[in-house]
């Protein structure tokens, strides 16, 4: 597929182990609201799956 930044960098991840590794390795608290989808930044011709999650910080 051609990007439309052709040297823009995506990093891919499991979103699963993300949100694990907020609190386990990162020391958050609380998962408060996540979502993995498409729609959340389409640009041009281009609309990846992304994941956005908010955490609060642990005690």
């Amino acid at each position: 597929m051609q990007k439309v930044h052709g040297n823009h960098y995506r990093r891919f991840q499991n979103a699963v182990e993300f949100r694990d590794s907020l609190t386990a390795k990162f020391g958050f608290g609380e998962v408060l609201f996540e979502v993995e989808d498409t729609g959340l930044s389409p640009y041009g011709d281009e609309d990846p799956v992304l994941y956005r999650v908010i955490a609060r910080a642990g005690a």
